[in-house]
């Protein structure tokens, strides 16, 4: 959440808690025991669940060479001071044209199509952020908002629907040495 205001955070977690509503913290360990047997599916069906959204998920696996199950789109890929990509999409969900409103009977179950990098499941905690940030997206948009894309506001609901604790835990912070000076002498 580089260049966002504290205003337009307290305003977008507003929106968020009066659209939805605010949960306990969600204790994730359960969710990594799921993880540590390799039930990953019953895993993410558990995170939906924590969110509050009875949905099925079906995941599937991206790797670089992979080029039949691959991220539809890299637009929001950051880039360097030169332009060029200097991180790759991690996960990927797309939003159903037609996704059924929260509470609705015909949400129960409906499949969401989630992809994430093949060695994302090697961080438990950044897997779980990662999948509670992308069904967020969804979620958002099953209650007609129209911030369903905007990646400030999915990163704050799983915030406030109780994940902060392992989104803390699962966020990966690194640090780059400053751009060089290219201006001639």
């Amino acid at each position: 959440m580089e260049n966002v205001s504290t205003e337009y955070i307290s305003k977008a977690i507003e929106e968020i808690v009066d659209l939805i509503y605010i949960k306990d913290p969600v204790d994730f360990n359960p969710l990594l025991e799921l993880l540590h047997k390799k039930e990953i599916r019953k895993c993410i069906k558990e995170i939906a669940l924590c969110l509050g959204f009875p949905v099925e998920i079906d995941l599937a696996f991206v790797s670089p060479s992979d080029k039949v199950n691959k991220f539809e789109t890299s637009d929001l890929v950051k880039t360097d001071y030169r332009g060029v990509g200097s991180e790759g999409i991690i996960a990927q969900v797309l939003i159903p044209k037609n996704i059924p409103p929260y509470g609705s009977s015909t949400l129960v179950n409906f499949l969401i199509k989630v992809k994430v990098s093949k060695n994302c499941i090697e961080h438990p905690k950044t897997f779980i952020s990662i999948i509670s940030h992308e069904l967020s997206h969804i979620l958002l948009a099953t209650y007609g908002s129209n911030q369903a894309d905007n990646e400030v506001y999915t990163d704050l609901t799983p915030l406030v629907l109780g994940f902060s604790e392992i989104v803390t835990a699962g966020r990966k912070i690194e640090k780059t040495d400053p751009a060089p000076d290219v201006r001639s002498p």
